[in-house]
């Protein structure tokens, strides 16, 4: 079983790291009992199935969930320069294809003067503990 990435790629086995790439890749993922297509994109990039898919994600998590009751919603995701982290697994109860972790990177100087920053760090939790 693989990983798919597309805009991005994820390097090695346990610990893995975002880089930018220019094609497609397949890595094997450490544990990965299913295929998993991850992406990278900008907001511009995102088409609308991608955004309902993320925020929807991020709402049944944060929201309804974990009873954080915060604007979810800042004008950080819009930023040219922010990379949206996702990937989607089919269901294999469903066969439907669902996305099932999401994140966002920010460039440094946006949250904070020197760093980059990652947030918005979600799992759905039909993928929890599936390794």
């Amino acid at each position: 079983m693989g990983v798919m990435i597309t805009s991005g790629t994820i390097v090695g086995r346990s610990e893995y790291k975002m880089v930018r790439a220019k094609s497609k890749k397949t890595i094997t993922g450490a544990g990965m009992s299913n295929n998993i297509h991850w992406q990278s994109k900008t907001f511009s990039e995102l088409n609308t199935t991608e955004l309902y898919d993320l925020l929807k994600l991020r709402i049944d998590v944060f929201v309804v969930e974990q009873s954080c009751y915060y604007p979810d919603l800042d004008e950080h995701d819009r930023h040219p320069q922010t990379q949206h982290l996702f990937c989607y697994q089919t269901d294999q109860a469903t066969s439907q294809t669902i996305m099932t972790a999401y994140l966002r990177i920010l460039p440094k100087g946006l949250t904070y003067q020197d760093y980059i920053s990652i947030g918005r760090v979600v799992t759905a939790p039909s993928a929890r503990g599936t390794g």
